[in-house]
C-alpha cells in the first residue's frame, strides 16, 4: 500500500498526504520504500532491534521489506562486473554460531503480564530512577532500554503515553504536597497571632516590625522553620490586623446603633417640650451637654458631636419640619378663607354704600370707604387688591351701560330722530325718549334726569361719541384736501377748455368775475382767483371730487356755514394752483426737457398728529409681563436668510422642520409666564421665530370666548401675514416670522404688534365677557319684568 494518499481541499484541488509522517504536498512525490525510514541498532548484548525514525516506532521484529534495496543494489553491482564471482565460503566459527540459541536474557521478563500490570511496572520503574519533567522520552528510552520492567509495555506509542501521564500526575502530586506544606504554615503562625493578642501584645495599632522582633527573641520555632518568606508572613499578618480592626469596628457599630437608638427616643420627648419656634441646633447640644440623664447613660459617651447631628438632621430635624409646615399650610388654608371673606365684604360694601357707574375714578370715591374696616381688613392681603375689585365693578357697570346705550341708539335711530334737536341738551334728549313708545325703554327711569343718573351719564356718553366722531370727520375732511385739490385739479385740466369761469391769456387784460391764468414764454402763471364759491359751485357740479367734497362739508359744518365756505374756497384756490402747476408740467414734456421740476403734485403728504393714547389703569399690571416679552422678542428676531440644507434651492422656516439633521440651527426656547393660565413661548432659529401665546381663560365662558376668537383670526391667517393658521399644541395661538417680514417691515413694529395684540386680546375677551353677562342681565329684566 502505497504511504502518499490523494486527498481534495475545500475547492477541489488535489493534494497528497503521507499517512506515515503526516506531510502534505501539491506534486505527487516519488514512493519510497517503506523500509527507508527504519534502521537497525544493536543492544550491548548484540541483539538487534529495529527504529522507525519518522514515527519513533521500535520492535525487536524485522520490518517488511527492510534490506531489499541493499540486496538490489548488490546484486546489480555483482550484473556488472565482467567475472562470476567466487562462491563465498563459511567458515568453522560461523557455522559455530549460526548453530548456537541466542540468549535474549531477562528482557521479556514480563512478556505476556496484563495491560495493567505492566503499566504499573513501568510506573514504578521510572520513579525508582526519579524521572521528572526534566527527563526527555529519548533520555528514558536510553536509560530503560535494557530494563525488562521497560519492554513490559510492547506498544512503543503507549509507551510515550505512559510517559506523559506519569509527569502529569507527578506535577499534581508535587503541588498538592505543597499546597497543604503552606496551609498548615499559615495556620501555625496564625495560632502564635491568636495567642499574642490573648496576651495583650497584639491589637489593631501593632506593626509587623515589632511583631517580628518580638518573634525573634523569643526564637519562637514555628517563624524559625517556617517555610514561607517574609513577604507571606508579612501578609498573613496584614490579614490578621484586617480582622481585629474590623471585628472592633463592628463592635463599636453595634455599640453606636444602639445609643442612637436611645438618644433619638431621647431628642422626640425633649424636643416636643420645646418651642421649635426658636430652639437652634447650637443651643439643643448644649442643652444635652448639662442634662444629667444624658450624662447618666453610658452609652452615649460613645457618640460624638457629629453623630448627634446627622442623627439629629435625619430622624429629629424633619418631623420639626413636618409640623412647621403642617402648622403653615394650615394658616395658609385659614388666610386663603379670610382673604376671601374680605374681598366679599369689600364687594358688598362697594355695591351697597358707594354709588359707582362708568365713568367713577377711584380716587374721587376714596374718601367715601377708607376709614371703613372692611377697606382695612383688604389692605396687604394676597390675591385681588381694592382697586382691582373697584375697577372690575367698573367695567361691569361699563358693559352694562354699553348694553343700554347701544339700545337707545337702536331706539331712537328706529324712530328717525332728528340728532341736532334731540343731543341739543339733556332735557331735550329726555323728552324725546319720552315722546317714544317702545318697550326696550321700560328698563329706563327717564324721570331721574340728575347728573349722576343713568339716563344723564348715556347722555353725556353718546354726545362724547359724537363729538369725538364729528372731530374725526373734521381731521379727515382737512387732510383730505390736498388730495381732492389734485383730483380736482386733474378734472379742470382735462374740462379746463369747457370751463368759462377759467380764461387762459398769452396778453395780459382786465376780466371780472374769471380766473386769468397768463400764458408767457410757455410758462403759466396764476394771474387772478375768482374767489366766489357760488360761481365755482355753479361750474363744478359735474366735477366728482368737487361734488363730495362740498356734500361733507355742509354735513361737518353744518352749524358753522364760514369754516365751510373758508375750507371750499381754499380747496378751490389749490385746485387752481395745482391746475398751473399741471400746465407747466404738459409744456415742459412737449419741450423734451432733460430734467423734471419736482412739481406740487408729489410733494409728500403732511404727517398727521398722532393724538396720545390714554391706557386703562388696569393695563399697568401687565406692564412687567409685557416688558419680558418685548426684550425676549426683539434679541429673537436677529433672522438671517438661509438656504434649507434639505432641499435645494428652498428656504423653510428651520422652527417648523424637523431639525435632527443640524439642532446648531435651533436656539433654546424661552417660555416667560405671568401665571400658570397665562404664558408665552418663543422658539427662535436662525431664520424665523414662533411665537405662541396661552390666553388667560379663568372659567368655561372665557374658555368658549377664546376659542371663538381664536377661531375667527386663524380663519383669517392670510389677511394677518405672520399669523400660523394652527397653534403650537398647549396654546391658543401662535405667529411665524421670518427673514423675509423682517426684510418687508421694521422689526419694532412686528414686536409692536405682538404686544398691542397680547394687551388687546385680554381686555377684548373681559369685554366680550362682560358684555355677555350685561346682555342677559338686561335680558333677563326684560322678559321677568311683566311678572312683577
Amino acid at each position: 500500500m502505497s504511504t502518499w494518499q490523494e486527498a481534495h481541499d475545500d475547492q477541489g484541488r488535489t493534494y497528497y498526504y503521507n499517512v506515515l509522517t503526516h506531510e502534505t504536498s501539491w506534486e505527487k512525490p516519488a514512493e519510497s520504500a517503506p523500509s527507508a525510514t527504519w534502521k537497525a541498532y544493536k543492544t550491548d548484548d548484540g541483539r538487534e532491534y529495529y527504529h522507525n525514525e519518522a514515527t519513533g516506532e521500535t520492535t525487536w521484529d524485522k520490518p517488511e521489506g527492510f534490506g531489499e534495496e541493499e540486496k538490489v543494489s548488490e546484486e546489480k553491482e555483482v550484473a556488472e562486473e565482467v567475472a562470476e564471482p567466487e562462491e563465498e565460503t563459511l567458515t568453522e566459527l560461523d557455522k559455530e554460531l549460526a548453530a548456537q540459541k541466542v540468549e535474549t536474557g531477562d528482557l521479556e521478563k514480563y512478556k505476556g503480564v496484563s495491560e495493567e500490570e505492566a503499566q504499573e511496572l513501568f510506573f514504578k520503574m521510572m520513579e525508582s530512577e526519579g524521572v521528572d519533567s526534566t527527563w526527555s522520552f529519548e533520555k528514558v528510552i536510553q536509560t530503560f532500554v535494557k530494563n525488562p520492567s521497560y519492554w513490559a509495555v510492547s506498544d512503543p506509542s503507549k509507551r510515550k503515553q505512559l510517559y506523559d501521564e506519569y509527569l502529569v500526575n507527578k506535577l499534581k502530586s508535587e503541588a498538592q504536597n505543597k499546597t497543604q506544606v503552606v496551609e498548615s504554615a499559615k495556620a501555625n503562625f496564625t495560632s502564635v497571632l491568636d495567642e499574642y493578642r490573648k496576651q495583650g501584645k497584639l491589637n489593631r495599632h501593632t506593626r509587623w516590625v515589632s511583631v517580628k522582633d518580638m518573634l525573634i527573641k523569643e526564637d519562637n520555632p514555628i517563624f524559625k522553620h517556617s517555610v514561607l518568606g517574609d513577604g507571606q508572613l508579612k501578609a498573613i499578618f496584614t490579614e490578621v490586623i484586617n480582622g481585629i480592626a474590623k471585628e472592633e469596628d463592628s463592635k463599636h457599630e453595634e455599640k453606636k446603633a444602639e445609643a442612637l437608638a436611645e438618644l433619638e427616643t431621647y431628642l422626640h420627648q425633649l424636643v416636643s417640650g420645646l418651642d421649635t419656634k426658636t430652639i437652634s441646633w447650637d443651643k439643643l447640644y448644649e442643652m444635652l451637654q448639662t442634662d444629667a440623664r444624658f450624662k447618666a447613660n453610658k452609652h452615649f459617651s460613645i457618640l460624638k458631636k457629629l453623630d448627634i447631628l446627622e442623627l439629629y438632621m435625619a430622624k429629629v430635624y424633619p418631623k420639626i419640619k413636618e409640623n412647621i409646615g403642617s402648622q403653615v399650610r394650615k394658616m395658609e388654608k385659614e388666610n386663603y378663607r379670610s382673604d376671601r371673606k374680605a374681598r366679599e365684604a369689600f364687594k358688598l360694601l362697594l355695591q351697597k354704600k358707594v354709588k359707582i357707574n362708568a365713568s367713577s375714578l377711584f380716587q374721587d370715591l376714596l374718601p367715601q370707604f377708607e376709614d371703613e374696616d372692611v377697606f382695612i381688613e383688604l389692605c396687604g392681603r394676597n390675591g385681588s387688591t381694592p382697586l382691582e375689585l373697584f375697577w372690575d365693578i367698573v367695567d361691569e357697570k361699563s358693559q352694562e351701560l354699553k348694553v343700554k346705550k347701544d339700545l337707545i341708539e337702536a331706539v331712537l335711530r328706529d324712530s328717525k330722530a332728528d340728532n341736532d334737536v334731540t343731543f341739543a341738551s339733556r332735557e331735550s334728549f329726555v323728552e324725546k325718549l319720552q315722546e317714544i313708545q317702545d318697550d326696550r325703554l321700560n328698563a329706563f327711569d327717564l324721570e331721574d334726569i340728575s347728573e349722576d343718573s343713568e339716563v344723564s351719564v348715556i347722555y353725556s356718553q353718546l354726545v362724547h361719541t359724537r363729538m369725538l366722531q364729528a372731530q374725526k370727520a373734521v381731521s379727515e375732511f382737512e387732510n383730505s384736501i390736498p388730495q381732492k385739490a389734485r383730483e380736482l385739479a386733474s378734472w379742470l385740466h382735462q374740462h379746463l377748455p369747457e370751463l368759462d369761469i377759467i380764461e387762459v391769456q398769452e396778453e395780459e387784460k382786465e376780466v371780472e368775475n374769471k380766473t386769468i391764468i397768463l400764458k408767457k414764454s410757455h410758462t403759466y402763471s396764476l394771474k387772478k382767483h375768482h374767489d366766489n364759491l357760488d360761481a365755482w359751485s355753479s361750474k363744478l357740479q359735474n366735477a366728482p371730487s368737487f361734488k363730495k367734497a362740498e356734500t361733507t362739508a355742509i354735513q361737518i359744518y353744518h352749524d358753522q356755514p364760514d369754516k365751510k365756505l373758508e375750507k371750499l374756497t381754499r380747496l378751490i384756490h389749490d385746485s387752481t394752483t395745482k391746475l398751473v402747476a399741471l400746465l407747466n408740467q404738459q409744456q415742459e414734456k412737449k419741450r423734451s426737457a432733460p430734467e423734471k421740476e419736482p412739481t406740487e403734485l408729489k410733494k409728500p403728504r403732511k404727517e398727521v398728529e398722532k393724538k396720545p393714547i390714554f391706557t386703562n389703569p388696569q393695563s399697568q399690571s401687565l406692564k412687567p409681563y409685557l416688558t419680558a416679552v418685548r426684550t425676549s422678542l426683539t434679541a429673537a428676531i436677529c433672522l438671517e436668510d438661509f438656504s434649507s440644507q434639505l432641499v435645494e434651492r428652498h428656504n423653510r422656516p428651520e422652527i417648523e422642520v424637523d431639525n435632527s439633521h443640524n439642532p446648531e440651527l435651533i436656539l433654546n426656547p424661552v417660555t416667560i409666564c405671568r401665571n400658570e393660565n397665562e404664558r408665552i413661548l418663543i422658539e427662535p432659529s436662525i431664520n424665523s421665530v414662533r411665537v405662541s401665546i396661552k390666553i388667560k381663560q379663568a372659567d368655561e365662558i372665557e374658555q368658549i370666548l377664546v376659542h371663538q376668537f381664536t377661531r375667527f383670526l386663524t380663519q383669517r391667517a392670510e389677511n394677518f401675514f405672520i399669523l400660523r393658521r394652527v397653534p403650537i399644541k398647549g396654546y391658543d395661538i401662535s405667529f411665524l416670522i421670518t427673514n423675509f417680514h423682517t426684510e418687508q417691515m421694521l422689526k419694532d413694529k412686528l414686536v409692536d404688534f405682538i404686544i398691542e395684540f397680547m394687551e388687546e386680546v385680554d381686555k377684548e375677551i373681559s369685554e366680550m365677557k362682560l358684555f355677555l353677562n350685561a346682555r342677559a342681565r338686561v335680558i333677563a329684566e326684560s322678559y321677568l319684568t311683566p311678572f312683577d
